[in-house]
């Protein structure tokens, strides 16, 4: 069955281009987030748009996601340590007031031309995530991959 346009094909997330660089050299494997929603844990939204915030304002590739994690943040820490582009004491500031955390663990990146949000009719930038349709996503890709 074909999705409709307006189903969420993708999700779009904005990360620092310092862990952009990280994720494209395979030296990022998880992306480390306080909250997520529950079709990121279930895995219904299997890919990412990745916006690279400021001051490269575009997206810059898909990550295919192998699967989500959440449990404590000592459990967390055990799995994604040398794994998550940040240092123990990075770790503790970022998840900070909270008691569990989420990896979303990345099987493979792939390049894309440059998308802006404008092309796909956003007007901002995320702040932690939000979904985009299949329309959106086949313009992310019409852009072609690198």
């Amino acid at each position: 069955m074909k999705k409709k346009a307006s189903e969420k094909a993708a999700a779009l997330m904005a990360i620092r281009p310092e862990y952009v660089e990280k994720i494209a050299e395979g030296t990022k494997t998880f992306e480390l987030r306080r909250k997520i929603g529950q079709e990121f844990v279930e895995r219904k939204i299997p890919t990412i748009a990745v916006y690279s915030s400021a001051p490269t304002q575009r997206i810059v590739g898909l990550i295919e996601v192998l699967k989500v994690h959440h449990m404590s943040l000592k459990d967390l820490w055990r799995l994604v340590e040398g794994s998550a582009g940040i240092s123990y004491i990075q770790y503790q500031e970022y998840f900070k007031g909270v008691s569990s955390g989420y990896a979303i663990e990345i099987l493979r990146y792939i390049p894309t031309f440059y998308s802006t949000l404008s092309e796909l009719g956003i007007t901002r930038p995320p702040q932690n995530y939000q979904f985009i349709n299949e329309t959106q996503l086949d313009q992310i890709l019409s852009k072609g991959l690198m």
